[in-house]
């Protein structure tokens, strides 16, 4: 029994040193994995690179060289950079943009008003998200004054209103509505019986929850504000909608008594504009691109211009995308093509993969067609200028007088104001009034290409575009009248090179054109960039792929939409004929056709019959100076000839392009009507002349009475198709500024980019007038058939009696 006790406690003991040591194994290995667990983040300190770590704790070195910083124009925001990081390379947006260039990746970080940032995240900007950092000091807010409003003691009556709500807490209680907890119900607010003054407040729309538009309702914490100051101050009040680069000049001149746009006091502003006292007071925040699993997963495929490399590129004629091209894409296949249109359509129908174009140009085109959109990276970056005669004294002056003009619009706002206007969805601000052109100093003629959208094209009828309003605003300001031509692209150097015009409007400025023409100081800045289908975007193929596959995929589309083919023609025709009136514009471009269609037929008519008369004989010198101006005349191509009369021979004389083109129509279809007469009276038979000769008729008597009767009837079926062809031949007219049927079909394509439906409109247009030329000339040869002439027109002269 000893024994058994003592072999009892010694398990015991042995269990209890057992569960010891077991405890011992765990504690230590416990110890060992903090260690690691330390060592490693001893690891990760030493190798993870500070610009990680400290956008993972919420901040970031905007000191680090290189790194592309993005402001709001004339934001506190900009000055604050500039003064604390001064070597920063710095990029210009408006207001909350910003955010889509970052979460583009064109810039790095974007500084701007904490409230404003967290509103553009949680209304779905995807990519970008906020770092608790913040930047430089508290901003103030403050109304704007002018100090030439008419309204008595503006600035005093303003402040007593605002430290009235910053003491009953009406104040606080707005910002805590409007900012803090995104209450969008406006409150009752009463309207004064009998106003004593008239209030105008400008503010912009846009500003979420500052002042911005629900429905059709201006609504917002300005809005609120200046209602309330309207009842206390016992005034009606009227809101006038501005874009911040224009709002400050509004005040200045006295559009407006107040700006209330949750505007910030910065020191330019402060000398500037008369500030009120402090509304409230914002932070700036820094917002990064958000590098989460879930926003990596279900953001689109990136794609580059450079991936197109190799595969077929349309190319807009000119120097500046031809080089481009060539530079940037060594392997590619080109194919030049005169305008957007005439890219939109070969892309549609996969005769090329891509095109180049001016960023500003392809916004435009995108919002029109969204089928087409572009790689958002640039290609290069461009100026924008007016072009003058070189070598010229009086245009050097107008460019001079220009730029004069030019840099107050950029010190002023103008320019913003302009951007503004034609780049963005308003349509109803996008209209040029020229009535107020007074021309005292004379009338200026400026010649564009008016299927250059938005910066000159035609709307309602009118020629519209941030061009055509610059230049609108130019003549007013310096008392000039102002005269417009429309030619194609090709042709804008030559018209100003020739003085049949003053300058042109905006081209790209590239070392080529400046040996042969003066610019003007920039008027717009863009670049080019690569357009492409939408659907590429979304799933990009390799050069190989779009090469053998652009084709299928246009046809799946056309096939997709076969069952809305009826809505998709009517919508076609709405946006060909019917909206902005478009079939003026047709209209118009008919009865230019028609016009120089008959002025030239019946002037080429007379004039191929005089020269033949005066030739008929056999006058050597006569038939050597007509055959020798028929071989000029039938051997250079039509453009050519209409290019040459209208550059060269009447480049100093004040003469339409619808002149002109009649004159050079006239001596083409005169040379015509010379060689078929002759053919005609050639196939009369020799023994008419002596027969007649022997009966005492004269040599005229005998053409008129007896040859040519028979000759017309021979020559008029090829007449006829003359005719058709003259009216075919016209088309190339927009050369020369004349905007006839065919130009017209390119304007409405420029507007619509239709790639088809005004191309199929125009060409049955075209048949119609065809028609209408053949019945014409039709019943003429019915007229003088001799087999179709009647028994009392035979025997008309004859007695019958006897």
């Amino acid at each position: 029994m000893f024994l058994c006790q003592s072999m009892h406690g010694a398990e015991q003991q042995e269990r209890k040193a057992l569960i010891y040591r077991g405890g011992l194994m765990r504690r230590e290995m416990v110890f060992r994995l903090a260690a690691a667990f330390f060592l490693c983040f001893l690891v990760l300190i030493t190798l993870v690179p500070k610009q990680i770590l400290a956008e993972t704790a919420g901040e970031i070195d905007l000191s680090k060289a290189g790194l592309r910083i993005g402001v709001a124009n004339g934001t506190i925001q900009e000055t604050i950079v500039r003064q604390l990081y001064p070597d920063a390379e710095l990029f210009y947006f408006e207001k909350v943009d910003g955010c889509a260039a970052l979460s583009q990746g064109k810039i790095d970080c974007y500084l701007y008003d904490r409230n404003q940032l967290e509103i553009t995240v949680a209304k779905g900007q995807n990519g970008v998200r906020l770092l608790d950092q913040q930047v430089g000091e508290a901003v103030d807010i403050a109304l704007g004054i002018s100090e030439v409003s008419t309204i008595p003691e503006l600035p005093k009556k303003v402040n007593e209103f605002i430290d009235l709500i910053h003491a009953d807490g009406t104040l606080d209680d707005m910002f805590d509505r409007w900012v803090v907890r995104g209450d969008t119900v406006m409150p009752e607010i009463g309207r004064p019986q009998s106003p004593q003054f008239h209030l105008k407040v400008a503010t912009t729309g846009i500003v979420e929850p500052y002042s911005y538009y629900h429905g059709v309702d201006l609504t917002g914490f300005d809005i609120e504000l200046m209602n309330r100051f309207a009842e206390w101050l016992n005034a009606d009040v009227t809101f006038e909608i501005y874009d911040y680069g224009s709002i400050v000049a509004a005040a200045h001149t006295g559009k407006v008594d107040l700006i209330s746009a949750n505007l910030q006091v910065t020191p330019e502003r402060a000398e500037a504009l008369l500030f009120s006292k402090t509304l409230y007071q914002e932070q700036t925040a820094i917002a990064v691109r958000a590098s989460s699993a879930s926003v990596a997963a279900n953001a689109p495929v990136t794609v580059h211009w450079q991936d197109y490399n190799g595969k077929r590129l349309g190319v807009l004629v000119g120097p500046l995308m031809e080089d481009t091209a060539a530079a940037c894409f060594p392997d590619s296949e080109y194919l030049i093509l005169n305008s957007n249109p005439d890219c939109v359509a070969a892309l549609l129908t996969g005769k090329i993969d891509a095109f180049l174009g001016d960023e500003p140009v392809m916004k435009s085109l995108h919002a029109e067609q969204p089928e087409i959109d572009y790689i958002h990276d640039n290609i290069t970056l461009n100026n924008y200028s007016f072009a003058f005669r070189k070598n010229d004294p009086e245009s050097a002056a107008l460019c001079e007088e220009l730029n004069e003009f030019l840099a107050r619009c950029w010190a002023d706002g103008t320019m913003q104001e302009l951007d503004d206007i034609w780049f963005g969805i308003d349509e109803s601000r996008k209209v040029v009034d020229m009535s107020s052109l007074t021309g005292e100093k004379g009338t200026i003629r400026v010649v564009t290409t008016s299927t250059d959208m938005p910066f000159s094209y035609i709307k309602d009828g009118k020629n519209v575009g941030y061009d055509i309003d610059l230049v609108v605003r130019f003549c007013r300001d310096r008392g000039y009248a102002l005269e417009l031509g429309d030619v194609d692209f090709a042709g804008r150097i030559p018209a100003i090179q020739s003085g049949k015009y003053d300058f042109t409007t905006d081209m790209n400025v590239t070392p080529e054109r400046e040996e042969q023409v003066l610019f003007s100081d920039p008027t717009s800045h863009g670049g080019i960039v690569l357009a492409v289908r939408a659907s590429d975007l979304a799933a990009p193929v390799s050069a190989a792929e779009g090469n053998a596959g652009a084709g299928a995929d246009v046809r799946k589309g056309s096939t997709a939409g076969q069952g809305g083919t009826l809505l998709s023609l009517q919508d076609s025709f709405n946006k060909t004929f019917i909206r902005e009136r478009r079939w003026m514009l047709f209209l118009h471009g008919i009865s230019t056709t028609m016009l120089i269609t008959l002025l030239s037929a019946l002037s080429g008519t007379a004039l191929g019959f005089v020269i033949f008369m005066l030739c008929r004989n056999g006058n050597r010198a006569a038939n050597g100076v007509t055959n020798f101006c028929v071989w000029l005349v039938q051997g250079m191509p039509m453009v050519v000839l209409l290019m040459v009369l209208y550059y060269i021979i009447f480049g100093r004389v004040d003469v339409s392009g619808i002149a002109v083109a009649v004159i050079g129509f006239t001596l083409t279809f005169g040379a015509s009507v010379f060689g078929l007469i002759k053919m005609g009276v050639n196939t009369i038979d020799q023994g008419q002349y002596e027969a007649a000769y022997a009966l005492g008729y004269s040599n005229r008597r005998t053409f008129f009475r007896i040859i040519l009767p028979q000759a017309i009837p021979l020559v008029l079926p090829a007449y006829q198709g003359e005719l058709v062809a003259l009216i075919k031949a016209t088309a190339i007219v927009g050369y020369i500024a004349v905007q006839d049927l065919t130009k017209m079909g390119d304007i409405v394509r420029s507007r619509t980019y239709e790639a088809f439906f005004p191309l199929i409109a125009v060409t049955v247009i075209y048949f119609v007038l065809e028609g209408i030329m053949n019945a014409l000339v039709g019943w003429i040869r019915g007229r003088i058939d001799p087999k179709k002439r009647s028994k009392a027109h035979i025997l008309r002269g004859i007695r019958t009696d006897v």
